[in-house]
């Protein structure tokens, strides 16, 4: 992307002394912010990346999953093809981040050497696969964004009768 284009699309959002996000794509910013403070890959990155899905794409409270599903492959454009597989990706990122928020997730000493535990890895590589998912479409979708000089997205449901 053009560094010119992007830094236009940012000055347009006037975040500059702004430090409490004010809409999705504020909220979606910050969140990746304070995934860059983190020095390694956490379970609480799946909470920032989701927070920024869910900001993005302005999902309803008690169906996040269909929702985001429906709106990334509505304003994205995932292929046919690769529908199912993507579904099925979205359910895995989601299933471990429910697995963290709600106690279920292994949690990792935060002092934790891989030479001395083997589960370790397979740990680090899940997490680190679910979270470069997640925010693969966070960035893809500011981009698209950015390309067309918007600074947000809205989503319409429409019911049409005869």
């Amino acid at each position: 992307m053009d560094l010119f284009n992007v830094w236009n699309w940012i000055k347009k959002l006037k975040l500059s002394d702004r430090q409490i996000a004010m809409n999705g794509t504020e909220s979606a910013l910050f969140s990746i912010l304070n995934i860059c403070r983190e020095g390694y890959v956490s379970p609480t990155q799946l909470i920032w990346i989701s927070s920024a899905l869910e900001a993005l794409y302005d999902t309803l409270k008690g169906q996040i999953s269909r929702t985001l599903v429906d709106r990334i492959e509505l304003f994205l454009g995932i292929p046919e093809n690769g529908k199912k597989k993507f579904k099925k990706k979205i359910r895995e990122f989601y299933n471990l981040r429910s697995r963290f928020v709600h106690g279920e997730l292994e949690i990792a000493h935060p002092m934790y050497k891989n030479i001395l535990d083997e589960k370790f890895s397979d740990y680090e590589t899940q997490l680190l696969e679910n979270c470069d998912f997640g925010l693969s479409i966070v960035i893809a979708t500011l981009q698209k964004m950015i390309k067309n000089k918007w600074t947000c997205i809205n989503f319409k449901e429409q019911y049409f009768g005869n």
